[in-house]
């Protein structure tokens, strides 16, 4: 298997563990829940308006009335997620740099 392969498969993995970290966050984080808002955000008196979300990076927040926050997508996933693209852009760099990169031949080298 040639090293820009070995690279881009190593990209590709990438992204699908970046997409596993994301759809777990989604999930973790109550955005699909059509419940209200005071049963999975407990233990204190909620806010007026009681949850601020974003898609990107995943993060669900309950908000309580003395101005606290607590968030409902852990924090790991956003580093698993930040971590997995990362690795997958440096990969990917690194597969087209070895596929336009000249062949060498033994010749070349001891020379």
């Amino acid at each position: 298997m040639k090293t820009s392969t070995r690279y881009g498969l190593g990209a590709f993995l990438s992204l699908i563990g970046a997409l596993a970290a994301y759809v777990y966050a989604i999930l973790a984080g109550h955005f699909y829940d059509l419940r209200p808002a005071d049963e999975f955000c407990t233990g204190k008196t909620l806010a007026s308006r009681p949850l601020e979300w974003s898609l990107f990076p995943p993060s669900q927040r309950c908000r309580w009335s003395d101005g606290t926050t607590s968030n409902l997508v852990p924090w790991y996933l956003n580093v698993l997620l930040f971590g997995l693209l990362g690795l997958a852009a440096v990969l990917t760099v690194l597969a087209i740099r070895a596929r336009l990169r000249p062949l060498r031949t033994k010749s070349e080298t001891t020379t």
